[in-house]
């Protein structure tokens, strides 16, 4: 199968670029697909090798317990050990899609949502400081949040789960991943994996009506005009990635 997706991946108005993506049509020779973004925090290491090993990780899971979910929570907790030595972090989404489901993880503020003929509907959960569930896991674990931030010693994030990140986690950050899993029906039109700086600039309800207004079909289409709408925006200021994935080729 020719799968038919389209990656937009650009540095924007940052003087350096911090995200990555990974994209793979035929997994393990299986025709599983697996794909993910990955939005990197002081400095660009994590994200870079996040997108080389999660996939890897994932796949050698899987092989042996046989639950994207599970194999999804051991490949985000096993590659965020893995940069235990660097001072960078990483948000991460990732999706996989095999006989019919899709089935996603992510951890931090990187989302997947499916545009259906009706809706957009968000997959994925935002782990921010701001959100009340994890604000009190946060400070259920002795962490302190202020002005939207975890703070460890002198230093802030707004994620409050990563990959990497081994300072914050004595603050309640973590690297495990929500996950869940969604069932293709002939409603999905297209699945819309992104960094922040795609979310940040357009919520998923104005993603669905610029798409209905312009009628877009194809993938290409669909990635062009996410990528104009967001850099044209004067409050883009952050790395843009983005996977958009034609799913009328999964339909039952």
């Amino acid at each position: 199968m020719v799968v038919k997706a389209s990656i937009v991946s650009e540095q924007g108005r940052r003087d350096h670029m911090e995200d990555a993506y990974f994209l793979a049509s035929n997994l393990a020779g299986k025709g599983w697909i697996f794909g993910g973004v990955y939005d990197g925090h002081r400095g660009s290491y994590a994200a870079e090798y996040a997108s080389k090993n999660i996939y890897r990780r994932f796949l050698g899971s899987f092989l042996r317990i046989h639950s994207p979910e599970k194999a999804f929570i051991r490949s985000y907790e096993r590659v965020s050990k893995e940069l235990s030595n660097q001072v960078s972090g990483t948000c991460a989404a990732n999706f996989f899609i095999k006989d019919g489901k899709i089935y996603y993880a992510n951890a931090g503020d990187a989302r997947i949502i499916l545009v259906q003929k009706r809706q957009a509907l968000q997959l994925t959960a935002v782990h921010r400081a701001n959100m009340k569930f994890e604000r009190d896991r946060i400070e259920m674990m002795g962490g302190k949040i202020e002005d939207g931030y975890v703070w460890s010693g002198q230093l802030g994030l707004q994620p409050t789960r990563t990959l990497g990140d081994e300072d914050f986690k004595r603050a309640g950050v973590i690297a495990a991943p929500s996950v869940g899993f969604h069932e293709i029906t002939k409603d999905d039109l297209f699945l819309i994996a992104g960094t922040d700086g795609l979310f940040d600039v357009m919520g998923k309800s104005s993603i669905w009506d610029l798409m209905m207004m312009k009628g877009l079909n194809d993938a290409n289409e669909v990635a062009r005009l996410l990528k104009e709408e967001v850099l044209k925006n004067p409050k883009a200021r952050d790395n843009l990635t983005v996977i958009v994935l034609s799913l009328k080729q999964f339909w039952p």
